[in-house]
């Protein structure tokens, strides 16, 4: 407050003694209704004496000492420490979890989740190379066996051109044509 220095000293406690009461009185508002939206709330004590709102009716305190407990009268230590008190439960209050980090739980459920679709995966691929497996060894033993059916017709074909080419002991006449 401009002016301060003019005021006597019994005026200058009763001055800091009820700015100080009234900045408590906005802080205990806000702790039983809830910080109005852009409302300012001091994060320190030095943030605190520093506080001026006139539409609320509060006013800068210029000195330190004058929130200073070790050498206040009890009444203001009293006020003081009551400062103290709302500002970190406001502080606290304010604080929320973020929103980009989720519960450890969730993660966890989340992560149990992926794991057991994982595992449902690994087990149908495993049944399906199985299945793959079992085809190819399929396939595999039908063409072993193809091959052997070939070789087998293979050799009969060669025993029947070889047979066909050999003389029997029989002779093909010719039958003449009549003169």
């Amino acid at each position: 407050m401009t002016g301060e220095s003019k005021l006597g000293n019994a005026a200058r406690v009763n001055f800091v003694d009820s700015t100080l009461e009234a900045k408590n009185s906005v802080l205990r508002q806000y702790r039983e209704t809830g910080v109005p939206e852009g409302a300012y709330v001091p994060r320190s004590m030095t943030q605190y004496r520093l506080w001026e709102n006139e539409s609320l009716g509060i006013v800068r305190l210029g000195s330190p000492n004058s929130i200073n407990v070790k050498d206040s009268e009890p009444s203001r230590a009293k006020l003081i420490r009551e400062a103290s008190s709302l500002i970190v439960e406001l502080r606290a209050a304010e604080k929320r979890p973020s929103p980009k980090r989720k519960p450890h739980v969730e993660l966890y459920d989340r992560d149990q989740a992926e794991i057991r679709r994982l595992n449902r995966l690994v087990r149908g691929m495993a049944s399906t190379i199985q299945q793959l497996s079992n085809d190819l060894e399929m396939a595999i033993s039908g063409r072993d066996q193809m091959s052997s059916d070939f070789a087998n017709l293979k050799r009969e074909m060669d025993r029947l051109r070889r047979s066909l080419n050999q003389p029997s002991g029989l002779r093909l006449v010719k039958k003449k044509k009549d003169d």
